[in-house]
């Protein structure tokens, strides 16, 4: 009887010790899931019409494709227009995965041009010779929506930096940027889910390996102890 607490105890004890492994592995797992992306998407898309007829727009978001793919995952924009001066100020922050853990952030502050102002929706555009780029905002859908494509005037030959999208229309739209961070987290921890049922299957093998030594050897000596 003695013998079979001692071995019980043994076992109970052994997987506590066991369990700290894929406990630490799940906790570590989760960290390292809730720090990617380093940084939280906090813009929620909207457009503040609030001002509109006093001639001033605003509006933010993240930028996402239209396939509903992220070019640059974690980026937000602001755009403000003043319609007496006929402009609109497109800020954007986006940042960069370089090599290893390496994040390079950029931001930029670009000036357009508007090309009409109605009473619906706001389009300004600009052309490079190379590629033009359209941006809508309207007002009784709240949605932002952009597109770039070929210059008209420009030429492949001129513009061989762009000659991937040279035959293409990039969409984009700005979208809630709380629901983008939320499923880029989704996507990180699909990537890491194999890899932690695949130590806690190691894990299970080891526990159930050392149980059945221990409970094993008794059954061992009282084959070979003699009768």
């Amino acid at each position: 009887m003695k013998n079979v607490l001692r071995r019980l105890a043994l076992s109970l004890l052994l997987i506590v010790l066991w369990m700290t492994v894929p406990i630490g592995l799940v906790f570590g797992i989760a960290y390292l899931v809730g720090q990617y992306p380093p940084v939280t998407i906090a813009s929620t898309r909207g457009v503040s019409d609030h001002s509109w007829d006093d001639g001033y727009a605003y509006a933010q978001g993240t930028w996402v494709m239209e396939n509903n793919e992220i070019g640059s995952p974690q980026n937000e924009a602001a755009i403000s227009c003043r319609r007496e001066i006929a402009l609109c100020i497109e800020s954007s922050a986006e940042i960069f995965r370089g090599g290893g853990n390496m994040r390079l952030l950029v931001n930029r502050v670009d000036t357009f041009s508007i090309d009409q102002w109605t009473a619906d929706s706001i389009t300004y555009s600009n052309a490079d010779g190379c590629t033009r780029y359209t941006v809508n905002i309207n007002r009784r859908t709240q949605s932002v929506t952009a597109q770039r494509e070929p210059d008209p005037n420009g030429s492949a030959s001129s513009c061989p930096s762009v000659g991937v999208i040279r035959d293409d229309v990039l969409r984009t739209s700005l979208q809630d940027g709380w629901r983008v961070q939320q499923r880029l987290e989704r996507d990180a921890l699909s990537r890491t889910q194999p890899w932690l049922w695949f130590g806690f299957g190691v894990w299970l093998l080891c526990v159930l390996g050392q149980l059945w030594r221990i409970w094993r050897r008794p059954l061992v000596d009282q084959q070979v102890a003699p009768g």
